[in-house]
């Protein structure tokens, strides 16, 4: 057992890293910028890193004849981390996954071709607007280390104010650009990569130069 979550680790790090490199390229070009692979990975890693371990998960259990039950359902277009998260604890959420993982698995890789889009238009009419002076959150500090750290920096210490994702629509002609696979992808950062039109939420793509305002 010890040795089987081991080589489910590292197969997890390994397809990590590559949809992270497929992100990367997918996202610049969509949107047009040269952002560093530490930028991505802020921005995008943590549902990334979620979504490989658990569609890993699926890939063993259907290999292993583990899986059961399996259909397909009609869920949301996920918006946030945190709506991902929540729906990654529902059954239905799990059964659509395992289906989709179940039909990759028996599909060809395909290969695609992808123009980049155009997206200057999408910025034209927003507001720009000036960011105040760093602000200390989520450090994992005590309430009375932060207060003490916001005062050196000059900054009245208040609670920081959690604020939805902006609504945007799912965008089918940006999503498309996710499902090109990558030659030197292996077979299981290809499933992943397959998978990413349905499950990336919107607040990673469509919203994206929304919460950069």
């Amino acid at each position: 057992m010890k040795d089987l979550k081991q080589k489910w680790f590292e197969e997890t790090e390994i397809v990590y890293a590559e949809v992270l490199e497929h992100c990367i390229n997918t996202l610049n070009a969509i949107h047009q910028v040269h952002f560093s692979k530490r930028f991505w990975d802020i921005y995008i890693g943590a549902w990334l890193r979620e979504f490989v371990e658990l569609v890993i998960l699926q890939i063993y259990e259907s290999e292993s004849g583990l899986i059961r039950k399996m259909q397909t359902n009609e869920l949301p277009r996920i918006k946030s981390l945190v709506e991902y998260r929540k729906l990654s604890k529902n059954s239905r959420f799990i059964e659509a996954l395992r289906f989709e993982v179940k039909k990759e698995l028996h599909s060809p890789n395909s290969q695609q071709s992808f123009t980049p889009i155009d997206q200057k238009s999408r910025i034209e009419n927003q507001k720009k607007t000036r960011l105040g002076r760093a602000y200390l959150s989520a450090t994992y500090l005590s309430r009375r280390v932060e207060v003490a750290m916001q005062i050196i920096f000059l900054r009245f210490p208040k609670r920081l104010k959690i604020i939805d994702p902006p609504e945007e629509e799912a965008d089918i002609s940006l999503r498309t650009a996710f499902a090109i696979f990558r030659k030197t992808s292996s077979r299981n950062s290809n499933i992943v990569i397959s998978l990413l039109p349905r499950y990336l939420p919107i607040v990673y793509l469509e919203s994206y130069y929304s919460m950069l305002r």
